[in-house]
């Protein structure tokens, strides 16, 4: 008799995960309990039933290098933009300082920035004689009781050796600057003694970067907004007030950031608010853009018939500029725009760095 072919339907499918017993299989289940199991089960019944398997030596295989090279390539690139932004820092000091007092139209520039600031003064009155004042002996040793403080509840004493050595680095570097350079007299200004980098504006930024840096995540954003406003009124005052020139200014915010990012650590922790770190950076280059046109608008239009007049030889800035008022108003913004940008890029990268 023709043997019975299985129809397709009643064949065991390999895709849903069952077995068939037979009624011979150690293990089966009776005709009661219906023909197939799962596979878990079947296989719980099979152990059950051969007894418990001898134990067999484990082999240590090596770790999968997976997550050394995942790590590796987080830590190239922004190793990769630490140093370009500490190069650029150093490069964006040597380039300001160079033309600002080394050339006779960057020291007529510098100065006429400062006298056109000064007519600022009375508006921002007694805010910027508050900022500054802040900027003493006393106020360093508060934060940088501050920064030991954080880093101990944080069990890091190594982040408040970084912090603390960036910003005696940074204030180291601006003294020793200020002895070495030497201003040459191209009777632009009856000041001739160096005043570059500013002090006042370096002593505001190292320490507004040291609590960046210190900083948990959850507080870190807050923290560089507030030294980033406090940072550029400092550097807005001091050339209100007439006690540095924009250059001056600007330098010393460079050489905070040079020491910043060398020695900010690069965390492998998630960066806090995006979207308020991106509308600094917007800010910082919309300002950095709208200062350089500005400056490329005064120096075409300062003529060497201009800086013939000005200086010690001829009629003082406050001359030149009481007979273009708008002018002034220009190389006032100028001046405030730089600085914005620049202490806002600095911030930011600092910040960017200390956690990604």
């Amino acid at each position: 008799m023709a043997e019975r072919q299985p129809h397709p339907s009643e064949s065991p499918s390999t895709n849903d995960e069952t077995e068939v017993f037979s009624a011979s299989s150690p293990g089966a289940p009776s005709a009661g309990e219906g023909a197939t199991r799962t596979l878990p089960e079947a296989s719980a019944r099979l152990e059950g039933s051969r007894g418990a398997r001898p134990a067999f030596p484990r082999v240590n295989r090596p770790a999968s290098p997976a997550p050394a090279r995942t790590a590796s390539r987080r830590y190239r690139p922004r190793l990769f933009r630490r140093i370009s932004a500490a190069a650029g820092c150093a490069l964006l000091s040597a380039v300001i300082a160079f033309l600002a007092i080394f050339t006779v139209k960057g020291q007529a520039i510098d100065t006429l920035s400062m006298e056109a600031a000064m007519r600022w003064a009375d508006p921002l009155g007694s805010l910027g004689r508050t900022v500054t004042q802040i900027i003493s002996v006393p106020a360093m040793v508060i934060i940088g009781v501050v920064v030991v403080v954080i880093s101990w509840l944080r069990r890091r004493p190594t982040l408040a050796g970084r912090a603390l050595g960036m910003v005696i680095a940074a204030n180291t570097t601006t003294q020793v600057a200020k002895l070495l350079i030497e201003r040459p007299d191209y009777h632009m200004s009856a000041a001739t003694v160096n005043s570059l980098p500013s002090g006042h504006t370096t002593v505001a930024m190292s320490l507004a970067l040291a609590l960046v840096m210190i900083a948990p995540e959850w507080f870190r954003g807050l923290a560089a907004w507030i030294g980033y406003l406090w940072t550029s009124l400092v550097g807005i005052s001091v050339m209100v007030f007439g006690w540095h020139r924009p250059s001056d200014v600007l330098v010393a915010m460079a050489v905070c950031g040079f020491w910043a990012l060398i020695l900010c650590p690069l965390e492998d922790r998630p960066r806090h608010g995006v979207p308020v770190q991106k509308a600094m950076v917007v800010i910082a280059l919309a300002r950095a853009i709208a200062a350089a046109l500005g400056l490329g608008y005064s120096l075409g239009a300062l003529t060497p018939n201009d800086l013939a007049q000005m200086g010690s030889w001829g009629i003082t800035y406050a001359e030149f500029l009481d007979a273009l008022p708008r002018r002034a108003h220009v190389l006032a913004g100028i001046s405030s725009f730089a600085v914005i940008a620049v202490g806002g890029l600095v911030i930011h990268e600092v910040d960017r760095l200390s956690g990604e």
